[in-house]
């Protein structure tokens, strides 16, 4: 079950309500979705998988995404899994302000490899810890790089794009 969590969580497959139920039953839980959450079939709408912040690292836990926001299509990407990410800092404010929504689609499904001014949500990993950020490629002669926590660091490794971001959603 936890590479279904990781695609999920990624993009590349989505939540759907045979998975919520696979996952409920999993963990004990009786009630699968109370009358006040938005049903994650509705096509209208993206599932909020997670947050993205500058120094918030945490254990990497199987949760539920409940938040939901109004999905806007465009062509360019209409076929692929659309999830989002809020903002939970100033890590990235001249990307995206806090609060707002970082629309992605699976990066892997979008592009081979990263390009120069590419958005993306990078996932970072040490140990049982993660770390979900918002960063802006750059590419050189040592690669594609993303500043995070103001240092330099490859796309390798325990650094991975998991959404390369389309678009922002903001509440007003």
């Amino acid at each position: 079950m936890p590479s279904i969590v990781s695609r999920i969580e990624g993009g590349v497959r989505e939540l759907t309500e045979e998975y919520l139920v696979l996952f409920a039953k999993a963990l004990g839980v009786s009630e699968l979705v109370p009358d006040h959450v938005p049903r994650v079939d509705n096509q209208s709408l993206i599932v909020a998988v997670g947050e993205v912040s500058g120094n918030a690292w945490h254990v990497n836990e199987l949760t539920f995404a409940t938040e939901t926001i109004p999905l806007v299509p465009g062509r360019k990407y209409e076929t692929l899994a659309h999830s989002a990410y809020r903002v939970t800092d100033d890590h990235a404010i001249d990307l995206m302000p806090k609060g707002a929504f970082a629309i992605c689609v699976p990066f892997a499904s979008a592009r081979s490899k990263p390009i120069n001014g590419d958005v993306v949500v990078m996932r970072s990993a040490e140990g049982r810890m993660e770390r979900f950020s918002l960063a802006e490629v750059r590419v050189d002669d040592r690669g594609p790089m993303v500043c995070l926590n103001g240092t330099w660091t490859p796309v390798k490794g325990d650094n991975w794009t998991v959404g390369l971001v389309i678009a922002m959603y903001r509440e007003m």
